[in-house]
């Protein structure tokens, strides 16, 4: 019994060394986005015209000139249905960068959330819910 559970857990240590890698790559990507620290939702794929992300902060109304640097992700088809586990996974990784929600507000379709650090500095989470397509608005406040 001794033998087989040694050889089980010499067996299972390639498998922690692949989870570290991973986190390992999770915080590298972490530290190539939005605001160097922040990494968006697997699955979703993502704007990569500016001027789309731009127009689609109008949404926001006057608010929308109080950020920069929008991203947009989008996630459609089935993968909208994680909707919630994305914006759970934004949150946390929000978190790790050491970023907390400050404010939230939500309705039917939409929900905007706002994340501050230590150093004073706030991203937005706006995201608009949609039939079969999730978007997902992250900004940097000026």
């Amino acid at each position: 019994m001794k033998k087989a559970l040694i050889t089980l857990l010499l067996l299972c240590a390639p498998v922690a060394f692949a989870q570290t890698a991973a986190e390992l790559v999770v915080v590298t990507a972490i530290a190539s986005t939005l605001d160097s620290s922040v990494s968006l939702p697997r699955g979703t794929y993502k704007y990569t015209n500016p001027q789309t992300a731009q127009k689609f902060a109008q949404n926001l109304g006057a608010d929308a000139s109080k950020y920069q640097n929008y991203e947009m992700y989008v996630a459609t088809g089935i993968i909208a249905k994680l909707a919630p586990g994305f914006v759970q996974q934004l949150e946390t990784n929000f978190a790790a960068a050491g970023y907390f929600k400050a404010s939230s507000s939500s309705n039917a379709t939409t929900t905007r959330s706002e994340f501050s650090n230590d150093e004073g500095k706030t991203l937005l989470l706006f995201t608009v819910y949609q039939k079969d397509t999730v978007y997902f608005l992250v900004g940097r406040k000026k």
